[in-house]
C-alpha cells in the first residue's frame, strides 16, 4: 500500500515502469517476447526480475541507478545453461518503449490497518505471519511431491501400455502443431514429445496402481480442494479455476492433481526427504 507519484530521474528498487516490452534475439526479426503494455517493478538486490516469464536478473540489476527515459534498451547474453532451451547461448536485445515511471511512498501502519479492517498492528502482524507460513507450507508440499514423483519415475519398474503411450504422443503432437501453427514438427520436437508421452503414461500408471493399493478414491470435495490450492497460488477465486478447467474439458486434470496429493499425504509419513 502507498501513494504512487510520477517520477523523473534515477531509478531505485520499488519504482514502477509501465511500457511496451520486447525481447528480440539478434538472429531474428520478430520479438521472442512482446508485451504491448506491462508494468514492471525495479527489483532489489535480493529480488528476481522477470519479463514475459523469462528471468532477466542481469537487466534488473542494470535498472537500478538508470535514468528515466522514453525508451530503455539493454543487451543480454544468455548462458548455455539458461532455463529456456531456445535462448541458450543466444544474444538478445531487451527494449522498453513508451515508458512512464512511478515512485511509491509506503503507507503508514494506520492506513494498512484501515485497508484490512484489522483492529491493531499486533493482530495484523500475526495474520501476516500465518499467511506466510501457509504459503511456505504449500510450496514446500509442492516441492516434496515433485521430489517424490521424480524418485518413483526413476526407480519404479512397471509395465506401461505402448498403445496408450502412442495415443498420448499423437495428442501432444496435435496440440503442439495447433499452438505453433506449424504444418510439421521437427525430429527433435517429436523426440521430446515421445519422451514426455512415455513419462506421462508411466506417471498415470503408477498413480493408478497406488490408488488401487491404498483404496484411494477421488471425490468432488477433493477436486474443490485442489482448485482452491491453485486459486491461492494464482491469487484468484476457486470458482474461476473450476470454470477454467470445465470450459476446457480438463476436469480430469484437476482430478489427477487431487489424486497425486492424496497419494502424497498417504505416503508422507513413510518417506525421508533430503537436500541435494
Amino acid at each position: 500500500f502507498g501513494t504512487r507519484t510520477e517520477h523523473t530521474g534515477t531509478l531505485a528498487d520499488g519504482d514502477e515502469i509501465t511500457c511496451r516490452a520486447t525481447v528480440t534475439l539478434y538472429d531474428d526479426t520478430e520479438p521472442f517476447v512482446s508485451l504491448e503494455e506491462c508494468t514492471l517493478r525495479v527489483p532489489s538486490e535480493k529480488q528476481h526480475f522477470v519479463v514475459g516469464g523469462i528471468p532477466l536478473d542481469e537487466i534488473g540489476s542494470q535498472l537500478r541507478g538508470t535514468k528515466t527515459a522514453d525508451e530503455l534498451s539493454f543487451v543480454i547474453d544468455f548462458s548455455e545453461h539458461f532455463p529456456s532451451p531456445p535462448l541458450r547461448g543466444k544474444k538478445a536485445k531487451v527494449d522498453f518503449r513508451n515508458c512512464s515511471y512511478r515512485r511509491i511512498s509506503p503507507a503508514d501502519v494506520s492506513q494498512v490497518l484501515e485497508q484490512y479492517g484489522t483492529p491493531n498492528e499486533a493482530i495484523l502482524r500475526a495474520q501476516i505471519k500465518m499467511s506466510l507460513q501457509h504459503n511456505f507450507d504449500r510450496q514446500n508440499t509442492n516441492f516434496m511431491m515433485h521430489q517424490l514423483y521424480e524418485y518413483l519415475l526413476s526407480t519404479v519398474d512397471i509395465p506401461i501400455s505402448k498403445r496408450i503411450i502412442n495415443k498420448t504422443f499423437q495428442e501432444q503432437c496435435k496440440q503442439q502443431l495447433e499452438a505453433t501453427s506449424s504444418e510439421e514438427l521437427s525430429e527433435d520436437q517429436k523426440n521430446n514429445l515421445s519422451v514426455k508421452a512415455a513419462r506421462t503414461v508411466k506417471k498415470m500408471t503408477i498413480n493408478a496402481w497406488l490408488q488401487r493399493t491404498f483404496k484411494l478414491g477421488i471425490s468432488e470435495d477433493d477436486i474443490d480442494k485442489q482448485a482452491a490450492i491453485i486459486a491461492e497460488e494464482r491469487r484468484v477465486r476457486p470458482s474461476e479455476i473450476k470454470e477454467e478447467y470445465l470450459s476446457n474439458n480438463k476436469v480430469s486434470v484437476l482430478g489427477n492433481m487431487a489424486s497425486e496429493r492424496k497419494i502424497f499425504e498417504r505416503l508422507k509419513e513413510r518417506m525421508v526427504f533430503t537436500d541435494v
